[in-house]
């Protein structure tokens, strides 16, 4: 599998809304962004979803039998970029798990960061009980992260 910094993406002809996806696979996570069931995905989110992230971009929950993978599509360019990291939300009062696992995750229409309370993971990262916020850089194609440990 390859890593986000030596990612080949994946492009798509003139003509269709969906143009390049920057990467496609995640180090020992067994799930393929580039494979038909996301490509669809993204294509429909295209068509019919609104910016939700950052003023041009849609945020879109890819987690299917996974806990808190994402993506961000540009709406102009029609490139999607996915978060190189596995999300696991915690009530950081007692450690247990939220119920819906998602409600951990802030983002915003105006806001150019996402930002998380809990576990994440990724190849040779992981950090437990963190307030993490991840940066969109779209010359390289990957988000950056910035990390502080709950009490």
């Amino acid at each position: 599998m390859c890593c986000a910094a030596y990612a080949v993406p994946m492009k798509f002809p003139n003509g269709s809304a969906l143009k390049e996806i920057s990467d496609c696979e995640m180090d020992y996570i067994d799930f393929n962004f580039c494979d038909k069931i996301s490509i669809k995905e993204y294509r429909q989110a295209l068509k019919s979803r609104k910016v939700n992230f950052h003023h041009k971009y849609i945020l879109l929950d890819m987690s299917g039998g996974f806990e808190g993978l994402y993506v961000a599509i540009n709406k102009e360019t029609g490139v999607v970029y996915p978060l190189h990291y596995y999300l696991k939300p915690k009530n950081k009062s007692n450690g247990k798990l939220i119920k819906n696992g998602h409600d951990g995750v802030k983002f915003s229409v105006d806001r150019p960061d996402i930002c998380f309370n809990g576990d994440i993971y990724a190849y040779k990262e992981s950090y437990d009980n963190v307030h993490v916020c991840f940066y969109l850089d779209e010359i390289d194609g990957v988000f950056y992260k910035k990390i502080s440990y709950l009490d």
